[in-house]
This record gives C-alpha cells, structure tokens and sequence, in this order.
C-alpha cells in the first residue's frame, strides 16, 4: 500500500522520541506539548493497526479487516491533534500572552469536567466542589486583560466553553505551511466516516477487502496520516534539539517531501510523490 513504510518508520521514529523525552522537566507549554505528541503517537499506531501492508497491521481473529470507516475517522483525529500540537508548541508573544493560554486552556478543561458530571450524574455528592473549582477557573480567566479586550461575543463563547484555542484551524494550516485547500478537503472527507454520514455509508455500500480500488482509498488516508505525522516530529524536535539531532537520513528526507507536498494548493493532491 502507497506510503505504509513510511508512516512505520516515522511512527517508529515517534515512539522513540515520546520514549526518551518522557519525564523531563518541563514549563506549561512543553509538558502539554509532549502529552500531545504522545496522544498522536498512541492514534498513528491505531491507524497503522488497520492498515494491510504495515508492520503494525492486527488481524481480528484470523479475519482480514478492512476497516474504512475507523480508519478515517482515526485519520481525523490525527488531523486534530496535530493542530492541537502547533497550537501549543507556537511560542507566546509574550508572558501575558502564554498565561492567558494557559488560563483558558485550564478552564475549558474544568468546564468540561463540570459539565459531564452536571449531566451524567447531577445529583453527585461531588458537584458542588466541581462546581466551585469551575467558578474560581472563570473568575480568573474574566480577570485577565487580555479576555477583557474580546468582544462579548467571544467572551461568552469562551465561557460557554465553545472553544480552547485562540487561533482557528485555518489560522494554524497557514502557520504550519499546509494548503488551505488541502485541509479542508482531507477533513471533510474523514468527518464523514466519523459522523457516519450518508456519503459515508455509500462508501461502504462498494468498499471490499483487497480490491485494488479499496486499496487505492486507504492510500490516501495511509498519505494524509504521513503527511501530518511527518509534520508533528518536524514540529515537536525543533523543541527538543537533542531529538532533532538523532533523525535519520531517511526522516529528515521524508519530512523534507512532506512540508513541500502539503503546501499544494490541488486539492486532488493527497498523496506524495515517488
């Protein structure tokens, strides 16, 4: 299958660096960032899992399984971490500005711990304390100078816990050098298996195990996964110089093709070339 090798050796190459920077000092931004790294790790090796041809692929039970729908839907995952670790990674302007990202970022998380709660379980012993550790994290985000300056509209959204991050997905594809178009049509195409769409369903109506067009589809999910895990190590090791040092010949050579593939702005271009 196109591209399976090269996602192996760079998953393989992703376990090693979560490996060897596990447990290092680390300020708010690097501890975060190496968690998600992690998370794309754990994910690449998911995918690779249902991937015929690699040396990750698990049959179930003897049975060959092409699992389209999960692949993509994992691909899409991959796609969202990945924006996830830019986010993260990209260096404050200032000091003012990381702590507001810290600040929101630890709210939305105690928002959405409240939140599960309030409604799983809303007569819980335990959601009062929850609650108030919640009104302390919103009292401290609406302090901040930098909240104070967004419109009420995007004061509310935040607060309503509508988002974490302060850049857009489109904002972060163009800071990492990744076509617009690209992102768009790989994300819209994998969300479709993850909602279980009706496009997605007639996908599967003519997906079969070991057709050359079956294979020709997960090709390009296999392209779209290396494409952006070539990007997170890229990203991840400009942080971690000693990691950046111990690339490969054939990692550096493999990001190398994919930073210059993901600026295309052809949409029909999805995979890298020979």
């Amino acid at each position: 299958m196109s591209d399976v090798s090269d996602l192996d050796d760079l998953c393989t190459c992703m376990m090693r660096i979560s490996a060897e920077t596990e447990g290092r000092p680390a300020d708010w931004r690097m501890q975060h960032l190496s968690l998600v790294f992690s998370k794309f790790c754990a994910t690449c090796i998911s995918f690779l899992r249902l991937m015929p041809r690699s040396s990750f692929y698990a049959p179930s039970k003897g049975i060959q399984l092409w699992d389209l729908s999960s692949a993509a839907s994992l691909c899409r995952n991959l796609i969202e971490a990945y924006y996830i670790l830019v986010y993260v990674s990209s260096k404050p302007i200032d000091e003012e500005s990381g702590q507001f990202r810290e600040v929101l970022w630890e709210y939305h998380a105690a928002f959405e711990r409240h939140e599960m709660l309030r409604v799983a379980l809303p007569d819980s012993k335990r959601l009062p304390e929850i609650s108030a550790v919640l009104e302390k994290h919103k009292i401290k985000l609406r302090g901040m100078r930098q909240f104070q300056c967004l419109s009420l509209g995007h004061q509310k959204a935040l607060l309503d816990g509508k988002d974490f991050k302060l850049s857009s997905n489109i904002e972060l594809t163009r800071a990492a050098g990744i076509s617009e178009n690209y992102y768009r049509a790989r994300y819209r195409y994998c969300s479709t298996f993850a909602h279980t769409s009706p496009f997605s369903i007639s996908q599967l109506n003519s997906f079969r195990a070991g057709a050359a067009e079956s294979e020709r589809v997960l090709a390009t999910l296999v392209g779209t996964a290396t494409g952006y895990t070539a990007l997170a190590i890229r990203d991840f090791v400009r942080l971690v110089p000693d990691q950046e040092s111990k690339l490969d010949a054939k990692i550096t050579r493999c990001i190398s093709i994919w930073q210059e593939t993901l600026k295309w702005e052809k949409s029909d271009s999805f995979n890298a070339p020979d």
